[in-house]
C-alpha cells in the first residue's frame, strides 16, 4: 500500500481528534442559545427578590429543573449566566466582589427537596467555572414595573458541558466577602416550581445550609434567582470518537499488511 495512503489516514485521524476537542471545548458564538429559567418568567417579573449570594458572604446552592432546558438538542456548553435587578428593590450599580467561586454540576437533587448538607446536592461532574475577582454592574434598564433587562452578567472562565437528559442543573456559589453595593436581583418563590435554594450566610466554608427563607429549620426553600443562561450547542462527541477509532483500526490493518 502506498506511503501516501498511510499519511492520508494519519491526517484524517488528526483532523477527527481535533474536531472532537473543538466539540468539547470551543465556543461558536453564532450558535449561542439563550434560555431563561423559569421559562415562564422570560417576560414577567418574579414574585420575590434576593440579595444572596452576590451581596452577602455566603455559600449558596440553587437547583434548576432539567425541564427548563428541554429546548436544547443534547449537549450544550454554558458560557455565561446573567441576572436582572428586581424592579422594586433593584437599582443601577457597579461593584467588584473580591473573591468568589462559582461551580456547576448535574444533580439528582430536585427543587424544594435540596439537602441541608451541600455535598449531598453536588453532582459527580462538578466543575469550577469562575474563581477570583468578579465585576458586576447594571444600568437598571427596562419597563418601570419590570422585568428589567438581564444586564448583570458573569462570563464564565470555564464553560460547563450540560445535558438535560442527565439530570437537573445545580448552581453552587461561594462568596467570600460582603458587598452591599450589589442590588437585589429578581427572584421567584413558588412551591412546586422548577427552582429552589439552600444557603448559609454565617459561614461560607460551612458544609451545612443554615436556612432558606429565614427559618433555620427550612432547609429547602422554594425561592430562587431568575437566571438567563447562554448555551452553545456542541457536536455529540461519540460520533467523532467512533470515527477516530475506525481510523485507528485502519492504521492497525495497514501495519499488519506491511509486517
Amino acid at each position: 500500500m502506498p506511503t501516501n495512503f498511510l499519511r492520508w489516514l494519519r491526517m484524517i485521524l488528526a483532523m477527527m481528534l481535533g474536531a472532537t476537542l473543538i466539540a468539547l471545548g470551543t465556543v461558536n458564538e453564532t450558535q449561542a442559545t439563550v434560555l431563561i429559567a423559569p421559562n415562564a418568567l422570560a417576560t414577567e417579573e418574579g414574585n420575590a427578590n434576593n440579595a444572596a449570594p452576590f451581596t452577602f458572604s455566603s455559600r449558596y446552592q440553587q437547583v434548576f429543573e432539567a425541564s427548563e432546558f428541554s429546548s436544547l438538542s443534547g449537549l450544550a456548553l454554558i458560557t455565561k449566566i446573567s441576572f436582572r435587578p428586581d424592579a422594586v428593590f433593584g437599582q443601577a450599580f457597579s461593584a467588584t466582589i473580591p473573591n468568589i467561586q462559582i461551580s456547576f454540576s448535574t444533580t439528582s437533587a430536585v427543587p424544594d427537596e435540596l439537602n441541608p448538607i451541600f455535598s449531598n446536592n453536588t453532582g459527580s461532574d462538578n466543575r469550577l467555572v469562575f474563581s477570583g475577582s468578579l465585576f458586576l454592574s447594571s444600568a437598571f434598564t427596562g419597563p418601570a414595573a419590570g422585568p428589567k433587562d438581564f444586564d448583570v452578567s458573569v462570563n464564565l472562565q470555564n464553560s460547563f458541558l450540560y445535558n438535560p437528559d442527565d439530570g437537573n442543573l445545580l448552581l453552587d456559589v461561594k462568596n467570600f466577602a460582603n458587598n452591599f453595593s450589589v442590588a437585589a436581583f429578581d427572584a421567584h418563590n413558588l412551591v412546586g416550581d422548577s427552582l429552589s435554594r439552600v444557603w448559609n450566610d454565617s459561614d461560607v466554608n460551612s458544609d451545612t445550609a443554615f436556612f432558606g427563607s429565614g427559618n433555620p429549620n427550612d432547609f429547602s426553600n422554594s425561592l430562587g434567582l431568575v437566571t438567563q443562561f447562554t448555551f452553545t450547542p456542541v457536536t455529540e462527541p461519540a460520533t467523532l470518537a467512533l470515527f477516530s477509532i475506525g481510523v485507528l483500526s485502519l492504521l492497525g490493518w495497514r501495519r499488519n499488511l506491511t509486517a
